[in-house]
């Protein structure tokens, strides 16, 4: 048992050690790129931004920067937020920029907290030397008796020194609901995956979008929670018309 215990607490120590050096190597990062743009670390928030290397080409990182345009806190400390948002590639170690997107009034926090944005480095293979890369923005509500949640997705693609988004806001997860907060309610939640098809659209391979959609009904009986659930799924496909996927 003592030399199991010494091994994780070995492997405990290097990787809590090497994911501390990685988010103050990220912090550094992103505070030369802030530097670039003008901007000061109060202009932005800052944990709502990701910093992610290229996993094919670690000498580049994505950056997505949620820069705030409006604010309002009220007395319970809940806020209410309009972010502009930058999107870009940048040298992992001098952080400068060599590709941009940016979009004005791009995201908005209110009763519909944004709560995180993710870099999404999947296999996003749509032509034989075109590889995309996804932003991921994550939103809870704030109702216990209706909650919600969603998770939109964004593709970019490298067009010499801009992103050009190739897929737009995409809801790739839902989850909504109404309930008395003890047991009876119905809820629906909605999931889906991004496959790349073998067909073409506009030279781009089209998108296959397998959605799940799960409805749930929940009944009291006695001093029982009965949960009923059906299943039905759908096959989508998004076709490329030369400037987004539709």
């Amino acid at each position: 048992m003592k030399i199991i215990s010494t091994i994780f607490i070995v492997f405990y120590f290097v990787f809590g050690t090497n994911a501390i050096i990685a988010s103050q190597k990220n912090d550094l990062l992103l505070t030369k790129v802030l530097k670039q743009l003008n901007l000061k670390e109060t202009d932005v928030r800052e944990d709502l931004c990701a910093v992610k290397a290229i996993p094919f080409d670690k000498s580049l990182s994505i950056l997505a920067i949620p820069k705030i345009t409006k604010q309002e806190i009220d007395a319970s400390n809940n806020g209410y937020y309009e972010f502009d948002l930058y999107v870009l590639i940048v040298d992992s170690n001098s952080g400068q920029i060599k590709s941009k997107f940016f979009e004005e009034n791009a995201l908005t926090s209110d009763a519909i907290v944004l709560s995180s944005i993710e870099i999404d480095t999947g296999l996003y293979n749509l032509e034989k030397n075109v590889r995309a890369f996804g932003i991921r923005v994550f939103y809870n509500g704030s109702s216990q008796p209706n909650p919600y949640h969603q998770t939109d997705l964004s593709l970019f693609i490298n067009d010499n020194k801009f992103l050009k988004r190739i897929l737009v806001n995409y809801p790739i997860s839902e989850f909504h609901g109404e309930w008395n907060t003890d047991c009876a309610g119905e809820f629906e939640t909605i999931e889906s995956t991004i496959d790349i098809d073998k067909a073409k659209s506009n030279n781009f391979y089209n998108l296959i979008v397998n959605q799940k959609t799960i409805n749930q009904i929940n009944r009291k009986v006695k001093d029982d929670c009965n949960e009923k659930k059906t299943y039905k799924k759908k096959i989508l496909i998004l076709k490329f018309d030369k400037n987004q996927y539709k």
